[in-house]
């Protein structure tokens, strides 16, 4: 899995640098992952500057959450916003209010619908600004926890890149490190307040990364498509130059010849 980056203002933003790719390993402070941004401390970009490359910001978020909890802002950065949903959507998107009623949210359906139809059209100009902006440094892209439209797009990123499903379902559920605690805080508020234990399961896990949620946007793709590459060529609309240049740029393939 990738690096957690240790930070005051966020606490699921991490490297992908390190994790084995095919004939190669992805170099250190070329892709992140990241959570919201808005309570960076100017140390915490600092760091993300100097210590990781940071050049490029994906803002994946709706707009209303973009309002509502803004990036920091640094001169230094060049900020992209490609909402993959601009609506509310309850298990996905975080504007205020918008997990009422959680315990009739199906994520498994979510998953797959992220990549249908416009959401797709976003799913595919994220992952191609994110392989052409990472030539100049790294890009770092976010939603509000980290979790769901960050998850989808990296495991889409590190699958182009050859990287083993394992390796990628151990990334996508690294999320919960960072959750589990609070997730768990909020089952029990919730068994406290009304004694549901169903409805305090079902929030609970719809804050936690799950195996099947990530595997449901693979079968959809798999169902769709018949099998990854067509997805990727005819889904995303990426060919194997770009792909190709991509790799050259995150792939350190001398690394990996040398263990």
């Amino acid at each position: 899995m990738g690096k957690n980056i240790k930070l005051k203002g966020a606490k699921n933003i991490r490297d992908l640098g390190k994790i084995k790719a095919e004939d190669g390993i992805i170099k250190n402070g070329k892709i992140l992952r990241g959570d919201a941004l808005d309570k960076l401390t100017q140390k915490d970009v600092e760091i993300l500057i100097n210590k990781y490359n940071l050049k490029s910001v994906i803002d994946l978020r709706s707009t209303q959450e973009k309002m509502e909890r803004p990036d920091i802002y640094c001169p230094q950065l060049d900020y992209i916003e490609i909402p993959i949903f601009d609506r509310r959507t309850p298990g996905i998107t975080h504007e205020k209010g918008v997990n009422n009623g959680q315990k009739h949210i199906n994520m498994v359906n979510l998953y797959k619908e992220v990549l249908t139809g416009e959401y797709l059209e976003n799913v595919s100009k994220v992952i191609k600004t994110v392989m052409e902006v990472v030539k100049d440094g790294a890009v770092l892209y976010h939603c509000s926890v980290g979790k769901d439209r960050t998850g989808i797009i990296t495991a889409i990123l590190l699958a182009i890149l050859g990287v083993d499903g394992e390796d990628i379902i151990e990334d996508y559920l690294y999320t919960n490190n960072v959750y589990e605690k609070k997730a768990g805080r909020v089952y029990w508020l919730i068994r406290f307040s009304d004694g549901d234990k169903a409805d305090a399961e079902k929030t609970k896990n719809l804050m936690l990364a799950k195996e099947e949620y990530i595997e449901a946007a693979f079968g959809q793709i798999n169902e769709q498509w018949g099998d990854f590459s067509n997805f990727v060529k005819n889904g995303l609309g990426i060919d194997d130059e770009m792909i190709n240049e991509f790799r050259k740029n995150v792939v350190d393939f001398e690394e990996d010849k040398d263990e």
